[in-house]
């Protein structure tokens, strides 16, 4: 339902989600989650046209801190 949020609604769970489960001790429960939702892709979700160089590069940035961080825990 998350995925499916974000692509067709815009709406964005991805820093709220690593915030939650960096708190989880359970390996195999992040696993899953982040395997899931795709949450250590680097992958840049949000649209491109009409932003300025500085926007989509923050954009980037946002989705591979995001993914950085889940590698960490997995």
């Amino acid at each position: 339902m998350l995925v499916e949020n974000e692509e067709m609604k815009r709406i964005n769970f991805r820093l709220c989600l690593i915030d939650k489960l960096e708190q989880l001790n359970n390996t195999c429960i992040l696993i899953s989650i982040i395997e899931y939702t795709d949450l250590d892709s680097p992958l840049n979700r949000k649209d491109i046209i009409g932003k300025s160089h500085h926007q989509i590069i923050s954009d980037a940035n946002y989705y591979r801190d995001i993914a950085e961080r889940a590698r960490r825990l997995m």
